[in-house]
């Protein structure tokens, strides 16, 4: 049985997420990646105002064996950790 998130990920380009699928993947389709046990569909970019601060946001809808589930989002969380300095 798979598990099924939405992300949604503020500040990184929709390109990043896009590149990041396409490695892992085996196959895609209309934005949708497809793993041996896991599916990643990237949807459109968007902006959103925080105060004076426009950001882009891309929302990620990820399926995976639920048995994986944790390792795959603490991976996929890492990949995209960003620090400010």
């Amino acid at each position: 049985m798979k598990k099924t998130k939405r992300l949604k990920m503020r500040g990184i380009p929709r390109r990043d997420f896009i590149r990041y699928f396409d490695k892992l993947s085996e196959r895609c389709l209309n934005n949708c990646y497809f793993g041996s046990d896991w599916q990643a569909e990237v949807l459109p970019e968007y902006f959103e105002s925080t105060g004076s601060i426009k950001m882009n946001c891309v929302e990620i809808d990820i399926s995976v064996e639920a048995d994986r589930f944790e390792s795959f989002l603490f991976q996929f969380r890492k990949d995209f950790l960003r620090g400010g300095g």
